[in-house]
């Protein structure tokens, strides 16, 4: 018969549960990955391969209380910490299921920092592959923050959905009827190589009328703003709202892509090739710095109130359709073409026109 004395059950340590809103699981790739369900059911997957780390948190519920990641309920924030720039991809995967839209909504994306190859530095995240995974207001709560994606240390491919100003989850109140300018942002740093390149199916704004007679428009709108080279800006349509046309500048409302110069190291804003598969409605695109070209700039479908802007000149300027209520403003084109006609459009070059070829009327 044993003597020895039992161990108290009062001291035996006890393993403390994570908190409810995050999760982290090995990959088995050398990373983490973190699975989810969304308001409509969809379910999603985010896994990041490489060194870093992830933490997603998901909106509250109606009362407040804080919601699992297994629970129906809206994606908050995004935060990637420690990534590698040359290994480190973030990608995301959604499954749709009978009832849900096959599209996951987060309000914010954010790089805390990276590691350089000799560990001294914070310089980005190589790849982001997330492409149902959309922009968007999902808090409901009044006065929430801007919705935006903030990678300072550079990224050197971002693909996601895109940005869409007019989604309200439920209980909330729609961007264009909260008698706000509402500023969606996508914050680009400089990245460690090769520049940068964005893929999205859609970028999607609005405005509300003027509550005054007489007033402006409210304007609701989404700025790209990439530091350095933008090799490639991609996307199969840009939307807006043709009653209230944007300014094409910053705060005017719509969809604005900005390439911009680094200060520190004398790099240059520059734009290589800008493309809308489809209709693009209230877009601005500029480019700034001592070689603020764009090389190729191309919209397949219709214009509306589209304004581009190169101040030491642009290469081939292409619309698949008319050229309709088109503003470009350049040192130089050296090919100019529209398929079909142009209609209230101005173009102004400070010096030549190499080419110009417009396949219909053209008008005012």
């Amino acid at each position: 018969m044993s003597t020895r004395r039992p161990q108290s059950r009062a001291i035996r340590p006890l393993t403390e549960s994570l908190e409810s809103r995050q999760l982290l699981t090995s990959t088995g790739l050398g990373g983490q990955s973190v699975s989810g369900v969304d308001a409509d059911g969809d379910r999603w997957i985010l896994k990041l391969q490489g060194p870093g780390d992830i933490r997603v948190t998901k909106q509250p519920d109606a009362a407040g209380d804080a919601t699992e990641l297994g629970d129906r309920s809206l994606i908050d924030a995004i935060t990637v910490a420690g990534a590698d720039p040359l290994t480190t991809r973030l990608v995301g995967q959604v499954r749709r299921v009978q009832g849900g839209d096959g599209k996951v909504f987060f309000s914010s994306l954010t790089e805390l920092g990276g590691s350089s190859p000799n560990g001294s530095a914070s310089i980005g995240i190589n790849a982001i592959d997330m492409p149902d995974f959309w922009l968007g207001q999902t808090s409901t709560a009044v006065g929430a923050a801007d919705p935006s994606i903030e990678i300072p240390d550079g990224v050197i491919t971002l693909r996601f959905g895109g940005v869409d100003t007019t989604f309200t989850p439920t209980g909330g109140t729609p961007l264009n009827q909260n008698n706000q300018s509402d500023a969606f942002a996508v914050n680009l740093g400089l990245p460690s190589t090769q520049g940068t390149s964005i893929i999205i199916n859609q970028s999607i704004t609005s405005a509300q009328a003027s509550t005054t007679t007489g007033g402006t428009a409210t304007q609701d709108g989404v700025t790209f703003r990439v530091v350095g080279r933008l090799n490639q800006f991609q996307a199969d349509q840009i939307v807006g709202n043709t009653q209230f046309p944007s300014t094409g500048f910053q705060g005017g409302g719509g969809t604005l892509v900005v390439s911009q110069a680094d200060p520190a190291s004398a790099i240059t804003g520059q734009i290589g090739f800008f493309r809308v598969g489809g209709n693009a409605t209230n877009l601005g695109v500029q480019v700034s710095g001592t070689n603020a070209l764009i090389s190729n700039f191309y919209i397949g479908g219709e214009t509306n109130n589209v304004t581009m802007l190169a101040p030491l000149g642009s290469r081939s300027v292409s619309f698949g359709k008319g050229m309709d209520t088109v503003n470009l403003f350049t040192a130089s084109i050296d090919t100019l073409q529209a398929n079909r006609g142009a209609l209230n459009s101005n173009v102004f070059v400070d010096r030549t026109i190499g080419r110009m070829t417009v396949g219909g009327d053209v008008v005012n």
